[in-house]
């Protein structure tokens, strides 16, 4: 049997999470925000906030239609204090929290040109047989077919 829902309502969730992210905040004397204490908030800090027993739980809310909005606009404020201290001198671990919120630092190189791929001789029956690779082996009878190896003698 699973566990009830901790929140049947977004804006209950919305609520308590915005006492999660107003905890993390330093106040002055007035009750003015001053700005983030030393801890950044974190996806995990949130989800245990929020009495979640793992971060699973989070996202699934997020699949529910009524809670979407919500956990992604949860989602995105993380994910901006992150940014921000990317502006600090220390980002090896902001870098890493980011691609674990999907961020990538992939290199994208692009490729022209057909590349030539040298295939040594095979021989078959006594006949030698070379091999283009992307075509079917045609036999006598055969139909060729996209994504199969050509094979015919020379």
């Amino acid at each position: 049997m699973s566990r009830p829902p901790i929140y049947d309502d977004p804006k209950a969730l919305q609520s308590k999470a915005e006492e999660y992210f107003d905890s993390l905040l330093a106040h002055n004397d007035d009750g003015s925000v001053n700005t983030l204490r030393s801890t950044a908030p974190t996806i995990t800090g949130l989800c245990l906030y929020l009495g979640f027993c793992s971060r699973q739980s989070f996202y699934d809310y997020g699949v529910k239609k009524e809670f979407s909005y919500t956990i992604k606009r949860l989602h995105m404020m993380i994910e901006l204090a992150y940014e921000q201290c990317l502006k600090s001198g220390q980002v090896a671990g902001v870098i890493f929290a980011l691609k674990n919120l999907g961020w990538s630092d992939k290199q994208e190189i692009e490729q022209t040109g057909q590349t030539v791929v040298s295939m040594p001789t095979i021989t078959y029956n006594g006949k030698e047989l070379e091999f283009n690779i992307g075509h079917k082996v045609r036999t006598s009878g055969d139909h060729e077919s996209a994504g199969e190896v050509d094979a015919h003698s020379k």
